[in-house]
């Protein structure tokens, strides 16, 4: 009996070590799996598209959304008769050669159809993914702005453009070049 006693408290000794050790040691791989499993990126509908020889950008979606803001901080609303709206693209990079994402992001632009481009406010982004936390977005998002391997993908909201309340139609630019001498354009409606 007290053989057997000894036996088992060795083992459990053994097992909670065991465990600890693998816990530590497993940890951070889990939870590195874990949050790259929970989010998949997935292509699908777009309101428009411009592609070339190097690059898919697609516009998925343009919303408006309500920031609740901050008296404190300003930006985190827009200003008196304006509205954000917010850019949901993909890049998928169709070259062999290494694509530049942040040159093209940096070059975009928002006009109207009469052809005032639009701010976009860094504050007004923060503001939205601050207030809707998703999973991967922030990922995505910084992935964007890197540089994308051949066949790379990444999907994320982008941009904030603080427009003017009563505008409805706006065209998206983005550049085709590396001079940008030559622009593509995405129309869309709200």
């Amino acid at each position: 009996m007290g053989n057997t006693l000894a036996s088992i408290a060795l083992f459990f000794l053994i097992s909670c070590s065991d465990n600890k050790a693998a816990g530590v040691n497993s940890k951070k791989p889990e939870k590195e799996a874990e949050k790259k499993s929970s989010v998949t990126i997935t292509d699908g509908p777009s309101i428009g598209s411009i592609e070339t020889e190097n690059y898919m950008f697609k516009l998925h979606r343009a919303f408006e959304y309500k920031t609740q803001g901050s008296e404190v901080l300003a930006g985190l609303k827009p200003k008196q008769g304006y509205k954000f709206i917010y850019l949901d693209v993909s890049l998928k990079n169709k070259s062999v050669e290494k694509l530049d994402g942040g040159f093209l992001f940096i070059a975009l632009k928002v006009t109207d159809d009469k052809g005032v481009e639009y701010k976009k406010p860094a504050t007004g982004l923060a503001a939205y993914t601050s207030e809707n936390p998703i999973a991967g977005d922030e990922e995505e998002y910084n992935e964007l702005w890197e540089t994308f391997q051949q066949n790379e993908f990444h999907r994320a909201v982008v941009y904030c453009v603080e427009v003017l309340v009563p505008v409805k139609n706006f065209v998206l630019h983005m550049p085709t070049d590396s001079k940008r001498k030559e622009w593509k354009t995405i129309n869309f409606s709200l």
